[in-house]
């Protein structure tokens, strides 16, 4: 509905109601194609006979489990959301009271790092290991425990987190769906604003945890903090670019899931412009 004088369109931009005077349906709003799908909405905004549902990211545990979700506002390029989540060495020195805890183990992780046909994927093995702050408290743990994050880029702006901790050699690494430690799920979207400002949306959820528990609400108030942490520092990335934007970005070797989800969107833009031009 029109909030200016009331007029009312449907679903494909038609005014279907003209209070005080007869419907006129050449009265028209632009639609786009809109599919509700495991508590997200994902809108097509490019040309809707390009629209194609099968692109859509399955998510079955927004369904499963009980989530909190919210969004923040991001004055950078949404890319550097990817390149925060594709490389979590910061956790360490960046969020050490909450989800990071020790430094060292993060730089002496075993990671897995692989490409996909739509992004990049790794999985991070930090075994033996002191659990973070956040994790403690949410999960009471003690002693040493085998920590895993897995991570998936989905191009062009979707980050599909699975992290958790087992205590140390229970097997963690041939079974993570055991009992006694804590498993997280958490879905990561950045959706560009401008050249230079995106939305990041995000969902957490304990596995097996209604988000009204005092655990789940303490592990998301930790997060929210730990991801506004992250906002500061990609703001002033964002920042230092602009000051000299012909400057290549520079890659370390714990870079390599980050150059591979830059491949993978530049792959698309590739695939649009060429499209563009014929």
């Amino acid at each position: 509905m029109c909030g200016y004088h009331g007029l009312v369109y449907n679903g494909s931009g038609i005014c279907v109601d003209n209070p005080g005077e007869k419907p006129n349906h050449s009265y028209r709003v632009r639609s786009y194609p809109v599919i509700e799908r495991q508590q997200f909405i994902w809108v097509w905004t490019g040309n809707p006979e390009l629209a194609d549902e099968n692109l859509i990211i399955d998510f079955p545990y927004h369904d499963d489990f009980s989530f909190h979700y919210t969004r923040y506002d991001i004055a950078a390029n949404f890319m550097f959301m990817i390149d925060n989540l594709m490389d979590l060495t910061h956790l360490g020195y960046v969020h050490g009271s909450t989800i990071g805890g020790d430094r060292s183990g993060h730089n002496e992780a075993e990671l897995t790092t692989t490409p996909t046909k739509n992004g990049a994927h790794f999985l991070r093995w930090m075994m033996d290991a002191l659990p973070p702050p956040s994790f403690i408290k949410a999960a009471d743990l003690k002693g040493t425990v085998d920590r895993w994050s897995d991570f998936e880029y989905i191009a062009p702006a979707s980050v599909l987190q699975w992290g958790g901790v087992l205590p140390s050699g229970c097997g963690a690494k041939e079974n993570r769906h055991q009992q006694g430690g804590l498993s997280l799920r958490l879905f990561h979207h950045a959706t560009p604003q401008t050249e230079d400002t995106f939305h990041y949306f995000f969902s957490v959820a304990i596995e097996g945890l209604d988000k009204g528990s005092s655990a789940s609400k303490g592990l998301y108030e930790d997060i929210l903090e730990a991801f506004l942490e992250d906002k500061l520092f990609i703001e002033s990335q964002q920042e230092a670019v602009a000051i000299a934007p012909n400057r290549p970005l520079m890659m370390r070797e714990h870079d390599q899931a980050v150059a591979y989800s830059r491949r993978a969107i530049h792959r698309l833009q590739d695939a649009e412009l060429k499209a563009a031009a014929e």
